[in-house]
Formats: C-alpha cells, sequence, structure tokens
C-alpha cells in the first residue's frame, strides 16, 4: 500500500530503509482498516519515518520504543499557536506514533511494559467489583466514586500504605471541607455521598467499625436548589433549528438533541443506544438498563424517527459499530456519554429565561 501513498522512488526506497522500513506498511495497512483518510495515513507514515531516523541518531534499538520515549520525542515539537488553535498545534511529524507503537507491540518488537499493581490499586480494584456487585452501581457512578476513593486514599495516607484501622472522624470532616473548597462551589454532598458508600464497603470487609459513615457529615442541600432553569418548548426550537445540514455533523447532533429533549433520555442512554434498539415497524426505541437498572420501551416519534433517518441514510459513517452515533472523523469509534453531553451544551445552549 505504500507505493501508492509515495509516488517517487526516491522517497519510497528511503521510507523502506531501517530501522523502521519493514513494518510501515502494517501501519498504513492497520489505519486504513481503522478508516483513515489517505491523506492522513501519509502523514501517519511518514511521521513514523522520521521517528525511525531520530531513533538511528539517539543509537536505540527498536526495542527502547515505549510511551515515555515517544513522549520525550514529541516534547521536542514546539507548538504553534493560532487563531485556530490558541493553545498551541504540534508538528505532524508528532503525530500517530501511538499507532506505530501499537504494531510493534503486535509484531513482538516492542514488549508492553508490565503494569506493577500497587496496594492501592488493588484494594481499588476489590471495591470496584463491591461497586458492581453489592451495590449494583452503574460504569459511570462507579468511576465517579473510585476517583473519590483514590483522593481520600492520597489525602489521609499519602503514596503509604493504608492502615484503616486508624480513621476517624476528623479525616471524614477534613476531606469533604478539601472536597468543597477544591470544587469552589457548595457541592459537599456528591463528595460525602461517595465516602459513605466507602466506608460501607470497609465495614463489609471489617475494616473500620459499624457506624462510621454516620461521622460523615452531609452538608444541607435545598430541594431542587440545584436543578437548572429548563428550556421551554420555543427554546427548543431555537435550539433545534440551529442544526442545519451545513457541517457533516449537524444531522447526528439534531438526532441526539430531539432525543434529549422529547424522550427526556440521559446522555449515557442515548450513547448506548444501538441499530438493533430502533424497532422502526412498530415505531419504538428500546432503552438499555443503564442508571435505572432495567429496560424500558419509548415511543418513536415521527419526527425523531425522521432525525434518525437523515443521520443513518446520509451522514453515519460506514462501519461494523452496532452504536447509532459515532464520531465523525476516523476512527470513527461510539460518541462516550461526556460528548453527548457536550453537544447539547453548545454550541446550541442558549440562556434560560429569567
Amino acid at each position: 500500500m505504500i507505493e501508492t501513498l509515495f509516488a517517487r522512488a526516491s522517497s519510497l526506497a528511503r521510507l523502506l530503509e531501517p530501522p523502521l522500513g519493514s513494518y510501515l506498511e502494517s501501519l498504513a495497512q492497520t489505519l486504513q482498516g481503522q478508516s483513515y483518510s489517505r491523506e492522513v495515513i501519509r502523514n501517519y507514515v511518514y511521521a513514523a519515518h522520521r521517528f525511525g531516523e531520530w531513533l538511528n541518531k539517539q543509537g536505540l534499538p527498536l526495542s527502547a520504543v515505549s510511551d515515555e520515549l515517544i513522549s520525550r520525542y514529541i516534547d521536542q515539537f514546539h507548538k504553534r499557536v493560532t487563531l485556530a488553535h490558541p493553545y498551541g498545534q504540534r508538528s505532524k511529524l508528532a503525530h500517530g506514533l501511538g499507532h506505530l507503537l501499537v504494531v510493534l507491540r503486535q509484531a513482538g518488537v516492542v514488549v508492553a511494559a508490565k503494569q506493577i499493581t500497587s496496594p492501592t490499586e488493588q484494594w481499588l480494584a476489590r471495591y470496584d467489583q463491591y461497586l458492581n456487585q453489592v451495590g449494583g452501581k452503574a460504569a459511570a457512578t462507579r468511576k465517579k466514586y473510585l476517583s473519590y476513593a483514590r483522593r481520600f486514599w492520597e489525602f489521609r495516607f499519602g503514596s503509604t500504605e493504608a492502615d484503616w484501622s486508624s480513621l476517624r472522624a476528623d479525616d471524614l470532616v477534613g476531606f469533604v471541607q478539601q472536597e468543597a473548597a477544591r470544587l469552589q462551589r457548595n457541592l459537599g454532598r456528591p463528595p460525602a455521598v461517595a465516602l459513605r458508600a466507602m466506608l460501607r464497603f470497609l465495614i463489609s470487609e471489617g475494616q473500620v467499625p459499624r457506624g462510621l459513615e454516620a461521622a460523615v457529615p452531609m452538608p444541607r442541600q435545598w430541594a431542587l436548589a440545584s436543578l437548572p432553569h429548563h428550556l421551554n418548548k420555543e427554546q427548543v426550537s431555537q435550539v433545534l433549528a440551529v442544526c442545519q445540514e451545513t457541517k457533516p455533523n449537524e444531522l447526528r447532533n439534531a438526532a441526539v438533541l430531539l432525543l434529549l429533549a422529547r424522550l427526556g433520555l440521559r446522555a449515557g442512554e442515548v450513547a448506548s443506544l444501538c441499530l438493533e434498539d430502533i424497532h422502526w415497524a412498530e415505531g419504538r426505541l428500546l432503552i438499555r438498563a443503564g442508571k435505572s437498572h432495567r429496560e424500558r420501551t419509548l415511543p418513536l416519534e415521527e419526527q425523531i424517527g425522521q432525525a434518525l433517518v437523515e443521520y443513518l441514510q446520509h451522514r453515519r459513517p460506514r462501519t461494523l459499530h452496532r452504536r447509532v452515533f459515532l464520531q465523525c472523523h476516523a476512527p470513527y469509534g461510539p460518541l462516550t456519554n461526556v460528548a453527548i453531553s457536550h453537544i447539547a451544551r453548545g454550541p446550541y445552549s442558549v440562556p434560560a429565561s429569567p
């Protein structure tokens, strides 16, 4: 495939030189299999070739290639600040080297670094299993609780091994206050709830006495105080009207916003929607078990169905993925719930009425 990317014989001959010449064809085929464009594949192959030249100058063998070495190589390229990239943009020679590392590992040239499982990671793995099997928490909730548990470990024990029997009420209060100050808002309730969940796990393992979870302060929160102002029908229509077929992602975003606005779906439910969940003949959508831990069926309104048809027929990339909503650029992976939330926030958002 490389010979179709580089027409000049002299350029092709240089690409095939050691140390990476025999692996660039595999790199190009891998990228093609992930639906990258011809131009991107050409740039990534050339960047890999230049990286190989740098390895030769440094006297480094291919077996020395690692994430850390690639990061050191990339750091030598200064970021170019432009209006389109106010935070700076790296040279094209710094792009695509992660794909090269995958190819080298698959070829057995580079051995993946052995991950050292620390006591913290082992404990977090047990806690995650508890949250899943005993607590029945959704994946997003488990991720949030594990983040708080990790920060509490660092807050109380630093880098040393945990001695849970030494926990005192002051430790719990201090952590909740630290999290509230870190967020710079009155959001003490989420870390407090997560901390209580962690303590219930420690109680189940017999590492702290029962009742210690009651020492976690639960900040007072007025009912409905945290709910944002909802958009009225006119504002929803205004948001949907912004989605015009001027960009490749507009039809996709219109369908996403309709699902959020008309059916009240959560971001995670929209992100996890699969092609087989749309029952066209029966006019209904199957919403898989998520945060609510139960499946449910919702009517497929005509406007939503039309938006989905427009997206699926004209803008959805050709791929084997079964998720409905995909990225607009290679490798065309499924959208995450965070991406769905970003679509809802802007640039389509409009200010709520006072």
